[in-house]
């Protein structure tokens, strides 16, 4: 999992992006996109300030790989049914 913040116009920080790395071949990384920020606009309030509006995006689902391992160092089922489709959630 690598987890990508930066600081905003606003000062705010944000998570930008959540990736699940699968592999490594021939030097790159590939992977799986899970969640991103989506920057809707830039406000300027009355007093000046720079206000940032967006909100997470959830992109992709975790891979069984992972969902293996969560599961043996002890996330619940329970815990996992918001990352997975819902035809696995039993």
């Amino acid at each position: 999992m690598v987890v990508f913040t930066k600081q905003l116009e606003d000062r705010s920080r944000k998570i930008m992006e959540i990736i699940e790395g699968e592999d490594f071949i021939d030097g790159k990384l590939i992977y799986r996109s899970l969640y991103k920020y989506d920057v809707v606009d830039n406000v300027t309030e009355i007093n000046g300030q720079t206000r940032v509006v967006g909100h997470h995006r959830k992109m992709g689902l975790i891979s069984e790989t992972l969902k293996k391992r969560l599961l043996d160092n002890g996330i619940s089922h329970k815990e996992l049914e918001e990352f997975m489709p819902e035809k696995e959630v039993e």
